[in-house]
């Protein structure tokens, strides 16, 4: 694309959508048909049989901008960016460009685009006379991207059903998706909103939706600084959709289809769904909010809440839309067409391992919080769950999402072949039930160590209401492989007209008079749990031993994330929620190194340049070198076991952080629980 034609588009931009449709045409004349196909970023789809979007992304946005959650529909936070600042100062304001007040609480990440800065915060900083900030409010927040200067807010008053679907003073969690002068996100109140970009500053009422009170500011005379909203969906009472706590989604955008997560989940008491039957995820019309398809396959295996957003890329040769749903499983649909209302599923993934166990505290099962991201060709996909129930083991996986159908990594068979049905706490169960636990006479344990069923096992069996015939055979499983199990053996039952399988354990306990032996008994599952054949993952990573001690210890665990991955040169990095840093090998998943931030991080990475910018909840910007060598990317003190890394440059922004830095426009972006900064070199 020529300077010209990049600057009659600029202009364009800043004109009413009316315009911008009439002098489309005689853009495309000056590009040429080239420069359009590559200004989108595909070419439109052959007709099909089925409803097809017309064309793939196209932005409508400055060549710098950042206009969505990870800059594109891939999600990957790395950008480019001319003379960043590595080092800055917020007291004596050394490199800070501008700053402006937030909410008291932030968590919507930072989107720029056409000279606007948008964040979702709550209304801790009352910019609206008629919303002092007594009242608690969702918000969005839009800044002038030159000075910082305040020019609209869009107010979301809190749901009365209270915290199970609208936390306090959460303030709006989603970021907008920017194109022209339109964008959309999703309110607290479970609401996707289409707004003017411009708000009312254009002196216009923009429709359908047209009901809006139009206040004007106190502060400036006659300035309006109230959202233009063009349309809304208020997806709880047209869909029964039951958000947890909060509607978090981040949409993004394929031709003319918004790609929404709904975050339906559970209910106040967390024990089941609250709306089985809901959609999780869709796709509506951006131009009309008209709802194009839904899909509920997580149903009523949904663990707690559904808070990870869409993702869409060309993946070995077909448009896809990923949706990470809250029962742990990775969706991947058709992102181009539809039929009938209803998604083309492709493949699905199943992140957790199979024996896993989801529970409230001490949870080994998860869900999927952190955004997908899509890199040449592969899909990255972490593992995580809501912060307020705590750390807790994590899996990074790289997929290959070439693959159709079941891709995880393993498959649960039932006794005749066929797949095990999803199960929302556990997906495979070794033993069934327990039958007995008791302390049996001297000579059961006679009867079992000569491989015999004695009669007092056969008694014990017998008293539970399990039978076991004279052929029943016995052979010892294991010595001792867990804390308070002696020894285990198998029961098998072999007889004609039936095969069951039982597991024996003497469990021991302590007393006064040294251990105290009992008989555990239960039976053997029907089901198989088998490696899945037709598995998509290309590697799979959750600990590494860095200080070769021969074990993993806490700082070279993989744990739950609520950032996602971002990855440049084929350098992957990701902040894990308990604070470690790993460097990866984006192809083969070979660690290069781990870093210890001491701190909670919430966020996602940001690469740009040869630098690594990770945030944390202590408040603090640390920054490595992209780099595989530990001696380049950190400090290094001590040697072996003893080794410490840190970060090469660490600064303290002011209070905790939990949204992800961006760049846009050679600016380094930066939102604090309650601050907005601009870095620039001065």
């Amino acid at each position: 694309m020529n300077k010209r034609a990049l600057e009659e588009v600029q202009i364009i931009k800043m004109k009413s959508r009316t315009r911008w449709k009439k002098l489309r045409g005689t853009i495309l004349v000056k590009l040429g048909m080239t420069g359009w196909l590559m200004l989108c970023l595909g070419t439109a789809f052959p007709h099909t049989s089925l409803v097809h979007a017309q064309a793939p992304f196209n932005a409508d946005v400055g060549p710098g901008d950042w206009p969505q959650l990870g800059g594109t529909p891939h999600r990957n936070n790395s950008t480019l960016g001319i003379n960043i600042p590595t080092e800055w100062d917020v007291k004596s304001r050394k490199n800070i460009k501008w700053q402006a007040p937030l909410g008291s609480e932030t968590f919507g990440n930072i989107v720029v685009a056409n000279g606007n800065v948008y964040v979702g915060t709550n209304n801790g900083a009352a910019y609206l006379k008629r919303y002092p900030n007594t009242v608690d409010l969702g918000v969005l927040l839009c800044f002038s991207e030159s000075d910082g200067k305040f020019l609209w807010q869009h107010s979301s008053e809190k749901l009365p059903t209270g915290r199970v679907h609208d936390w306090p003073h959460q303030g709006i969690c989603s970021a907008p998706v920017v194109e022209g002068d339109r964008l959309w996100f999703v309110s607290n109140r479970g609401e996707v909103l289409c707004l003017d970009a411009h708000g009312f500053r254009d002196g216009e009422n923009d429709g359908p939706f047209a009901s809006e009170k139009i206040v004007k500011s106190g502060g400036e005379g006659s300035e309006l600084h109230e959202s233009d909203i063009i349309w809304k969906f208020d997806m709880m009472k047209e869909l029964g959709v039951q958000q947890h706590n909060m509607a978090t989604c981040a949409p993004t955008i394929w031709g003319d289809v918004l790609f929404i997560c709904t975050s339906n989940g559970v209910g106040d008491h967390h024990g089941q769904v609250s709306a089985p039957d809901a959609p999780s995820f869709m796709a509506m019309d951006k131009h009309s909010g008209k709802v194009l398809w839904t899909d509920n396959s997580p149903g009523e295996n949904i663990l707690h809440g559904q808070w990870s957003c869409p993702v869409v890329g060309i993946l070995g040769g077909v448009p896809q839309v990923l949706f990470g749903g809250g029962d742990g499983w990775l969706y991947s649909f058709r992102a181009d067409r539809w039929n009938e209302e209803k998604p083309e599923l492709l493949w699905k993934f199943d992140g957790n391992p199979k024996e896993s166990i989801y529970k409230l505290s001490g949870a080994t099962r998860n869900s999927i919080v952190a955004i997908p991201v899509i890199y040449d060709g592969l899909v990255y996909l972490e593992m995580g769950e809501d912060p307020e129930h705590g750390e807790g083991p994590g899996h990074l996986w790289c997929i290959d999402p070439t693959r159709r159908g079941d891709v995880s990594p393993e498959l649960v068979l039932q006794a005749n072949g066929q797949a095990a049905p999803v199960r929302r706490r556990q997906a495979f169960v070794r033993w069934e039930p327990q039958i007995f636990s008791t302390i049996p006479e001297k000579k059961a344990w006679e009867g079992i160590e000569e491989g015999k069923v004695s009669e007092a096992v056969q008694m014990q069996f017998k008293q539970a209401g399990v039978m076991l015939p004279d052929s029943a055979t016995v052979s010892v499983l294991s010595k001792g492989k867990e804390w308070k199990i002696d020894k285990e053996w198998i029961i098998d039952v072999n007889d004609a007209e039936e095969k069951k399988r039982f597991k024996l354990e003497r469990r021991y306990s302590y007393s006064k008079d040294g251990n105290l032996y009992y008989l555990w008994a239960a039976g053997v599952s029907s089901e198989k749990l088998v490696l899945n054949p037709n598995s998509a993952v290309v590697w799979h990573y959750d600990y590494f031993d860095q200080n070769g001690n021969g074990k993993p210890d806490f700082e070279e665990t993989m744990h739950r994330t609520v950032g996602s991955p971002t990855i440049k040169n084929n350098l992957l990095f990701i902040a894990d929620f308990s604070g470690l840093v790993h460097c990866l090998n984006a192809k083969t998943g070979q660690v290069h190194w781990i870093c210890d931030q001491l701190a909670a991080c919430w966020t996602t990475p940001l690469i740009v340049g040869e630098s690594v910018y990770v945030t944390d909840e202590d408040g603090d910007v640390a920054i490595f070198a992209l780099s595989t060598d530990p001696n380049r990317s950190v400090k290094k003190t001590g040697v072996g076991s003893d080794a410490i890394y840190e970060p090469l440059n660490q600064f303290n922004i002011g209070s905790a952080i939990y949204t992800m830095p961006v760049v846009a426009n050679n600016v380094l972006f930066i939102a604090s629980r309650n601050r907005l900064f601009a870095i620039a070199k001065e």
